[in-house]
């Protein structure tokens, strides 16, 4: 469906971005239990990219995805524009599956659900689901029944990402009042002097 790449940097980054990371790995519990979903996963936007928090392998086991990046909007437009409506979720037809480093194909198409995370009509993220393991169809009322989920995760996101933009100006402000304190340390130094 996408291509994925390895990523070093993402906006979340710092001590508390572990909080983040657990919660998200909450929320794709949720999902799958509320959902009845068998995998579920949840991305955050990063400019054109999505790029991965928690997912599921084939197994159903939590899988950490933060070194995955969903990219290529061109190539999935209308993916892209059908998160930007007013409906932002729908169901995709999976070709493919990533497994570690690769791409299998499947033996037929399956379902997979997804939801667009969203803050006052801003995008911020992205949760998919399937029915990978066990094949059971997918139903719009499955999907409907985690939209309330999907909508304080959307929250969640949005709050961590204005927390670390706080903290970065924070640090810059106290990196700014360092340099001046050195230079009037050292100035009232030479003054002593003389």
């Amino acid at each position: 469906f996408f291509f994925s790449s390895r990523r070093r940097h993402t906006r979340l980054q710092g001590d508390w971005s572990s909080d983040v990371c657990s919660s998200d790995l909450m929320v794709r519990g949720a999902i799958i239990e509320i959902g009845e979903f068998d995998r579920a996963g949840v991305w955050l936007l990063e400019g054109q990219e999505l790029v991965g928090a928690w997912g599921t392998d084939l197994e159903g086991n939590p899988r950490d995805e933060r070194g995955l990046a969903f990219h290529n909007k061109e190539n999935h437009k209308a993916f892209w524009e059908s998160l930007l409506t007013q409906e932002n979720y729908g169901i995709l037809m999976l070709d493919t599956y990533e497994e570690g480093d690769r791409f299998l194909a499947l033996e037929e198409s399956q379902p997979l659900a997804y939801i667009g995370l969203k803050v006052h009509g801003e995008l911020v993220g992205v949760v998919f689901a399937d029915n990978l393991i066990t094949r059971r169809p997918i139903s719009p009322s499955k999907i409907e029944s985690i939209l309330p989920l999907c909508e304080q995760c959307a929250i969640a996101i949005q709050n961590a990402y204005l927390l670390a933009e706080r903290e970065e100006e924070i640090d810059r402000k106290s990196t700014r009042l360092n340099s001046s304190h050195l230079v009037i340390s050292y100035a009232v130094f030479c003054l002593k002097k003389k």
